[in-house]
């Protein structure tokens, strides 16, 4: 069973890491700002029908979900992403970004998905 969200926040990892390097300022970007908000917004739209089916498919193998608390965890850290890209300095259609703040906001994103995603890779491969 394969989800979009952890493809989409790959994507977003892909689309940084890809930016302009701002040799001036060192450990800065300049990333598109609109191509970055889609990304966002993506996860937003995907995020929820992706524990949909997690947890139909975690239902059929009869396992409980405990923790629902951090659906709500992921939706903070995206949304201190946007506020963080939304602070950023702009430039024409770029804003210019640490990469280390990038990088631990990502990580963050990633290690808060809902447990149900990160479930149902875990009885896959078993």
């Amino acid at each position: 069973m394969e989800f979009d969200t952890p493809k989409i926040i790959k994507d977003l990892e892909f689309k940084i890491e890809t930016s302009y390097s701002l040799p001036i300022f060192r450990g800065y970007k300049a990333v598109d700002k609109r191509g970055v908000e889609q990304i966002i917004d993506t996860i937003y739209a995907t995020l929820p029908e992706d524990v949909k089916k997690a947890r139909e498919y975690l239902q059929t193998v009869n396992y409980e979900i405990k923790n629902t608390e951090q659906r709500s965890k992921v939706y903070d850290f995206l949304n201190k992403f946007e506020l963080f890209i939304e602070r950023a300095v702009p430039f024409a259609n770029f804003v210019i970004i640490n990469i280390k703040e990038t990088e631990n906001l990502i990580k963050e994103i990633t290690n808060n998905l809902p447990e149900e995603l990160t479930k149902v890779n875990v009885i896959k491969k078993q």
